[in-house]
């Protein structure tokens, strides 16, 4: 498409007019567009003004073909403030239309049916849409880059000349950074290829000493797009382009970022389990999580009255959205968890703090409410759980409501009771009562008002927003997981102390930097990342790209090893381990060894337990043949003990994952960076550290040589 097109279709649109954004009931106001600039005015839901200007509007442009459906953020790979906005004047105007795709929702250019302009109109015929929203970003760099990458040795000189030339093209800062950024693409692998001087280049461009230069070394042209990996950037250090991996440079250095492999969990499913001895903090780490997301409205409506939100939030004993619920080992059925139907004195429903805390939750859908279970497994889990258990398997999607199955059947389907006179009353009114006690009848607020029917009609489901989290030691006094719980929460142990940081109370500090750190950034945002998380892995095959066929080929070494055991994975898992993969890209971890070691330990490590007898390897003709399919090495594997499933896994993880990884955030073994006192570019090694599922299974297997039992829970 062409910029003045696309002007020419906004300019179409009556000004000072409000527009519903395409993902949700939010409204932006359109102002009016100054066709000389050009520039387009606008305002943000909560009023604040905001504009695009034309440098923004002229890429965008270029990137929009015919018939091609797009999702800005990804179209613009995630650059600019706002991007709802200009996507939703976008689709007002007269030839676009917004188009669903299973469950995501794009806009599409379609000049050949135009409508009146300022109506949103949904677009339905799939039979001429072309290809996705992520195609035209790669190849409009594709294109860009294509005639560049051949065999011309450049000299620094050439060099030099070429980064002026592409510098000084650009008439202001923003465009400015741009032709530097795409010059980085352009020639970054021929300045690393022939140990070019960064800085020689930098000086004979006529550019000032005060820029810095990262080189990012992605291979594959996909991941450098989706990583905002353009080669080799330049930035002045006055001026700086905020970018994402900032953040992430922050997160992965502060306490070896256990609060970030918490956060990822969630973002995968909202049912986690805390293991480790106890004093370490299990049931501390939620209330931190929920001081960490509870917001200054919501507190407020619990009584705070303070004047320092941002720093009183970490000292809030009980946050709006947090509960501890202790468990009692004498919890053997449901009753005490999701309440019961009592007869006594009279037919009524009789509620717990449970269900009281998710009726809570639904009515802040964009805030995550942490309940936490304190000391999960002091009651079998399964017998007071199981409600919860299956509800959790079966979230979907019907449109655009969140549903799963009830935990509390429909409340009108309890039917009737009489009253003092006689009269019949509906039980289930008498829930909703009960359940909003303070809200009157004749009040018409419409949210609280589709609350209400959905529990009479569907039942009391689980919100979004609802994260449950257990504390779990594993001692004498407590009961053993079950493989059915295990499959259905994010497991992660905690056994380490840090003394050091208890003495100076700097515990919290990591997850207080990254909480900053987010907010700090206009494309990040902690609260809808916890709540607004992936169900199906098929949202986001395609943006893993490669990965995803490499985790997948990874859990078939793995599954063809455990043919014919209990500890065989099933799709969940597989499901699962994507969602994870993406998630820890979403937090800006784009190292897949990391993030998959961190899997292994939760989904795949914490199912082994048993005898030797049970994990034994033998020579019978079916074990033979799992080992080759599983493309055991036996010989490297019978390096750590007599061969079984701990050692042939080790085998294959080592194989696939290597035993350490990268500390940094760039996962290549070398760091090259060019600094202002530097003449060369400088190579150092990065610091690394032990696979964590390595480093389990080698206590899982000590464990097993003293006590001839092992289990992942020791």
């Amino acid at each position: 498409m062409k910029l003045q097109h696309l002007l020419e279709l906004i300019n179409e649109l009556s000004p000072n007019t409000y527009f519903k954004y395409i993902r949700s009931d939010e409204q932006c106001e359109y102002i009016k567009i100054d066709m000389s600039e050009p520039r387009v005015y606008s305002q943000t839901p909560d009023g604040k003004d905001h504009s695009i200007a034309d440098t923004y509007l002229q890429v965008l442009a270029e990137r929009i073909e015919e018939n091609v459906p797009f999702n800005i953020s990804q179209l613009m790979n995630n650059s600019g403030s706002n991007r709802p906005i200009i996507e939703t004047i976008i689709a007002h105007t007269k030839e676009f239309y917004w188009y669903q795709n299973g469950r995501a929702k794009y806009v599409v250019w379609i000049p050949t049916k135009p409508h009146i302009p300022g109506e949103l109109k949904e677009w339905t015929d799939s039979s001429i849409i072309q290809t996705t929203s992520i195609k035209p970003i790669v190849k409009t760099v594709d294109e860009l880059i294509v005639n560049d990458l051949s065999s011309h040795l450049f000299s620094e000189q050439e060099l030099g000349d070429i980064l002026k030339s592409m510098y000084k093209a650009g008439n202001n800062n923003h465009s400015q950074v741009a032709g530097i950024h795409l010059f980085g693409l352009k020639y970054g692998q021929n300045i690393r290829a022939n140990k070019l001087s960064v800085k020689n280049i930098v000086s004979r461009a006529g550019l000032s000493d005060n820029y810095i230069v990262e080189i990012n070394k992605g291979v594959k042209l996909s991941e450098l797009i989706s990583q905002n990996s353009f080669g080799m950037a330049f930035w002045n250090g006055e001026t700086k382009v905020k970018k994402k991996s900032e953040f992430s440079n922050l997160i992965i250095n502060s306490a070896q970022g256990y609060y970030l492999q918490y956060l990822t969990a969630i973002r995968t499913k909202s049912f986690m389990l805390l293991a480790g001895i106890s004093g370490t903090g299990k049931s501390r780490i939620v209330r931190k999580l929920a001081q960490a997301t509870v917001t200054e409205e919501l507190q407020k409506a619990e009584g705070y009255k303070g004047t320092d939100f941002a720093n009183d939030r970490w000292t809030l004993h009980s946050p709006a959205n947090f509960e501890l619920i202790q468990v009692k080992p004498n919890w053997h059925n449901s009753m005490d968890v999701i309440g019961y139907l009592s007869n006594i004195p009279s037919p009524h429903y009789v509620f717990t703090p449970f269900i009281e805390f998710i009726v809570k939750a639904w009515q802040h859908p964009k805030v995550p409410f942490f309940l936490c279970l304190d000391e999960m497994n002091l009651a079998p889990v399964e017998e007071y759980f199981a409600e919860f258990l299956s509800a959790i398997e079966s979230r979907s999607f019907e449109g655009e409501e969140y549903l799963t199955d009830p935990i509390i059947k429909p409340f009108n389907s309890f039917g009737t009771t009489k009253d003092e006179n006689g009269v019949d009353i509906s039980i289930g009114d008498m829930m909703i009562d009960t359940l909003f006690p303070k809200v009157k009848a004749s009040n018409t607020n419409s949210e609280l008002l589709k609350i209400k029917e959905h529990f009479q009609t569907k039942g009391l489901t689980l919100p979004k927003n609802l994260i449950v989290i257990g504390t779990v030691n594993m001692d004498e006094t407590t009961f053993s997981f079950s493989r059915k719980v295990l499959d259905r929460a994010m497991s992660v142990e905690m056994n380490e102390v840090n003394y050091d940081s208890f003495l100076t109370d700097t515990t919290d500090d990591d997850l207080k930097a990254i909480v900053k750190a987010l907010e700090e950034n206009d494309d990040a945002d902690l609260n809808e990342l916890l709540v607004d998380r992936h169900i199906e892995a098929r949202e986001i095959i395609d943006e893993l790209g490669e990965d995803a066929k490499f985790t997948i080929d990874y859990l078939k070494r793995i599954n063809a090893l455990l043919e014919g055991t209990p500890f065989k994975l099933g799709y969940r898992a597989a499901n699962e381990a994507l969602i994870y993969l993406q998630a820890s890209k979403e937090f800006s971890q784009t190292d897949r060894t990391a993030a998959l070691d961190n899997f292994t330990l939760m989904k795949i490590l914490s199912r082994i337990e048993g005898d030797e007898t049970k994990l034994k390897i033998t020579d019978s003709e079916a074990d033979k043949e799992r080992i080759a399919n599983a493309g055991v090495n036996v010989d490297t594997a019978k390096r750590y003990g007599d061969l079984n499933i701990l050692t042939a896994l080790r085998n294959i993880i080592t194989e696939q994952l290597g035993e350490t990884i990268n500390t940094d955030v760039d996962s290549d073994a070398t760091e090259e960076t060019a600094t202002e006192n530097d003449d060369e570019i400088v190579s150092t090694e990065q610091n690394k550290k032990d696979l964590l599922s390595v480093k389990k299974i080698d206590s899982m297997l000590s464990q097993l040589k003293r006590d001839h039992f092992v289990s992942f829970w020791n």
